[in-house]
């Protein structure tokens, strides 16, 4: 069922689960209250940050090409703001997509100054 972030406390909405495919194709989450995401909806940039390093974990090491250092903003997309129907009621869940959480153009203009 699809949701909007303004009917999410008629529809018994508990918690959102954050959901994202990392850069090693698994599935993972990040299950907020939902007066925590209501919150996050309020940013400039509504999203999670995460670390470049939570991107590329394999196990307890880093996959080649990953570092300890960097962020990632995921920016959520209320278009897809769904329930979970039965298998979780009270949940909702959310998607998005990744952008660098300080903006590259930003970056570039940092170096020349």
């Amino acid at each position: 069922m699809s949701l909007t972030a303004e009917s999410l406390f008629s529809s018994h909405i508990r918690y959102v689960r954050i959901t994202w495919v990392d850069f090693l194709n698994w599935t993972r989450c990040r299950i907020v209250p939902r007066s925590a995401f209501l919150n996050l909806l309020t940013s400039s940039r509504p999203g999670v940050r995460l670390t470049e390093a939570a991107l590329g974990l394999v196990f307890i090491s880093l996959a080649e090409g990953f570092g300890a250092s960097g962020e990632w903003l995921y920016v959520l997309d209320l278009s897809t703001l769904r329930t979970c129907g039965a298998y979780a009621p009270g949940h909702a869940s959310v998607l998005g997509y990744f952008q660098r959480a300080i903006p590259v153009s930003f970056l570039i203009a940092a170096y020349w100054m």
